[in-house]
């Protein structure tokens, strides 16, 4: 999967989530920080000032803080 495609779909993602259900956003966001952690972590900043959807700033700051990285 090309860099350009891997970030499209980390978009997608965040355009769609259920709503306060972490049990599935948890692992889409865990997924999405192992395979890009560099443009995870610039992505978490930009949506925490940005980002409308509480459930995804939330995971944001879970998977940095749970991050090895």
């Amino acid at each position: 999967m090309s860099e350009k495609d891997l970030r499209l779909e980390i978009f997608n993602t965040l355009l769609t989530t259920p709503h306060r259900d972490l049990d599935k956003v948890f692992p889409v966001h865990r997924q999405m920080c192992e395979k890009d952690p560099l443009f995870y972590v610039r992505l978490g900043a930009w949506y925490h000032d940005q980002g409308e959807v509480r459930d995804h700033k939330e995971m944001f700051i879970v998977n940095l803080i749970l991050s090895e990285n």
